[in-house]
């Protein structure tokens, strides 16, 4: 799915997002922690920045401090405002913890890769001493890159040419998530009331870690909850004729060096020259991993509500469907924004996030984030259970020839119920 902008106005705000393939107004448009904070209001919380979410009340922290390890004093550890300490593949921290109710739990890390290495640091979580039965084999944590240039190169007859991506020393916090990313929510560890031990296992590559926190699961508020939320506060709207337009084509950063910028030709995206190829969207067919995100930082003048609106075309793949994950400072601030579909359409369209009733989303005066992330979990069942017929069926096929041997005789007949007797009721299931 490309994206050509989006933009930021006022509760006529609007944000859009240039970069997703699309045209202007009027025309198509493009397109941590465990627990999301349902919104944040004026006076309602210290600024941790835009990357950094802050801990719930309900959260447990682990600081660095108390891993007994060494504390990193570098010029990346001075980027955090709290002790953190420096992993290499093969090092690990262990921590005890005492819960006060049996329940859905989620971890994440304060973290950011080192700069040296270019593959994504993977480790490995046990909990009091075996491997949960809901923690995938490996934790994959964020790389993330940016450019090096704020323009596109030319070539000799002066067409865009790709900007040279460099790795960036990035803070965030990251939930534990499934490695493939295909799941709506952070994995929940299904934990007793009492003590446990914890023990995390940097297995390759190396980052700097800060604190953890351990946070009783709770999926973000509903859209109607977030309004209800902000109406209590009395959240202002923003001030009228206030639009930031963003060019998708130039995110502040992002986790994969694989979403880069395209030529469309399409009248209805800027810009655009008549004579020479310009970069000029963002994604299509280099944007389909789950889990790979743009980010955008964007200043807004006042505290306040807002719309966001992407200018995008999906024509990768006719009649299907494509999901983004939409974030505004590491958080997605209600349960809609996990899965904005974005329908199949030749054309480029403006596309608010909320539809026809575009949603109105409270925004601190100053840097904020968005964040657009790849995500197939509304798939995730169906992808689930295709894996598992085919492993049924290869499973299966394997007995078979186990019992028929390697070559086909054609004169020769086989009872297989005689030696597989429940192979009709196994059929049934794979069907």
């Amino acid at each position: 799915m490309p994206v050509k902008w989006v933009r930021v106005r006022r509760f006529t705000a609007l944000l859009l997002l240039c970069g997703l393939v699309g045209p202007p107004a009027g025309q198509a448009a493009p397109a941590a922690r465990a627990r999301a904070i349902p919104v944040a209001l004026p006076g309602a919380a210290p600024d941790w920045g835009p990357n950094l979410t802050p801990a719930g009340p309900d959260a447990i922290e682990v600081p660095a401090d108390s891993f007994g390890l060494p504390l990193a004093a570098d010029e990346v550890a001075a980027q955090y405002d709290r002790p953190s300490v420096r992993l290499q593949a093969g090092d690990s921290v262990e921590f005890s913890l005492s819960l006060p109710a049996e329940g859905l739990y989620t971890l994440a890390f304060d973290l950011t890769a080192a700069g040296e290495f270019i593959n994504a640091p993977e480790g490995q979580l046990l909990i009091d001493g075996a491997q949960p039965p809901e923690n995938p084999q490996h934790l994959v944590f964020p790389v993330f890159y940016q450019n090096s240039a704020d323009t596109f190169p030319l070539d000799r007859y002066d067409n865009e040419g790709l900007i040279r991506q460099q790795r960036l020393v990035h803070w965030t916090t990251a939930a534990a998530r499934d490695a493939a990313f295909s799941h709506k929510y952070p994995i929940q560890y299904h934990l007793t009331a009492g003590a446990h031990q914890f023990k995390f296992t940097l297995t390759a590559e190396a980052l700097y870690l800060g604190s953890l926190y351990l946070t009783p699961f709770a999926p973000p508020p509903t859209y109607a909850a977030y309004q209800q939320t902000l109406a209590d506060a009395h959240a202002a709207v923003a001030p009228a004729g206030v639009l930031i337009t963003l060019e998708a084509e130039h995110p502040a950063y992002k986790n994969d060096t694989a979403i880069r910028p395209v030529n469309s030709r399409s009248l209805d995206v800027t810009p655009y020259d008549t004579y020479r190829l310009l970069l000029n969207t963002l994604g299509g067919d280099s944007w389909v991993l789950s889990g790979s995100a743009v980010y955008y930082e964007f200043d807004v003048p006042a505290d306040g509500l807002y719309n966001i609106t992407l200018r995008a075309n999906q024509d990768g793949r006719s009649n299907f469907t494509t999901f983004r994950r939409i974030t505004l400072n590491n958080e997605v601030v209600f349960d809609e924004l996990n899965e904005v579909p974005f329908r199949s359409s030749s054309t480029w369209r403006n596309l608010p996030l909320g539809g026809d009733t575009p949603y109105q989303i409270y925004l601190r005066q100053g840097r904020n984030v968005l964040g657009l992330e790849a995500n197939a979990s509304p798939y995730a069942a169906a992808i689930d259970k295709i894996k598992k017929v085919l492993g049924d069926i290869n499973a299966l096929s394997l007995e078979i020839k186990k019992l028929t041997g390697n070559q086909v005789d054609q004169f020769k007949e086989w009872v297989i119920r005689d030696y597989i007797p429940d192979i009709q009721e196994r059929l049934v299931a794979i069907a």
